[in-house]
């Protein structure tokens, strides 16, 4: 009954990237809004770590290394093309629109976007960050990633400041934040649990 329990267990996050890697690519697909192109890029994403998470114990740890980074590369990508890209139309400055990092509150789902869309970037930083160990300290290796998908969003809110059609959001950089840290965090544990299971298989 263990065993069967544990083979189910093995298997589920393959079965479940897989499947949401064909729903989402096809959503991406279909869809044009900005946002909601970037929620199906992020589910791609948690897709593919559910399916590479399966995996993980029999791949060595510079091919897991290279998942990874070439995951991070495409989704920072996405997050600068979905962030930076320009709107149809323009707030004019000279009667009185855009303001630089301004503090309004977004609606319940720009927020939810807005965390959402950061926390596999945080994951994947994280992740990165811990293969690599370049940070020692368990402070550190959250404080970095975290800081430098902070910094991120805060140059991409800068930046929307003189793009047609955007707006540049404190707000936004917050609920980025708060999900580039839940990422973070995940990510610590995610890379603990799975050299532990490494060291169960070599046992």
């Amino acid at each position: 009954m263990k065993n069967a329990v544990r083979v189910t267990l093995r298997f589920l996050p393959l079965i479940f990237g897989a499947a949401g890697l064909v729903v989402f690519v096809a959503f991406a697909i279909v869809t044009h809004a900005g946002q909601v192109r970037l929620a199906a890029l992020a589910g791609i994403v948690i897709s593919s770590v559910l399916i590479l998470s399966n995996v993980w114990p029999r791949t060595s740890a510079r091919t897991r290394l290279r998942y990874f980074v070439a995951l991070l590369l495409v989704y920072t990508a996405g997050v600068l093309v979905m962030g930076l890209r320009q709107r149809d139309h323009w707030h004019d400055r000279r009667s009185g629109p855009a303001a630089l990092l301004v503090l309004e509150n977004p609606s319940w789902y720009d927020g939810a976007i807005n965390v959402i869309g950061f926390i596999p970037l945080g994951f994947l930083l994280g992740v990165v960050s811990e293969e690599r160990r370049w940070f020692a300290g368990r402070l550190h290796r959250v404080l970095w990633p975290f800081l430098s998908c902070a910094a991120l969003s805060l140059a991409i809110e800068v930046t929307q400041y003189f793009l047609r059609g955007r707006s540049s959001s404190l707000i936004d950089v917050g609920t980025n934040a708060a999900g580039a840290l839940a990422g973070v965090v995940y990510a610590v544990i995610f890379v603990r649990l799975w050299r532990a299971g490494d060291q169960s298989d070599a046992l």
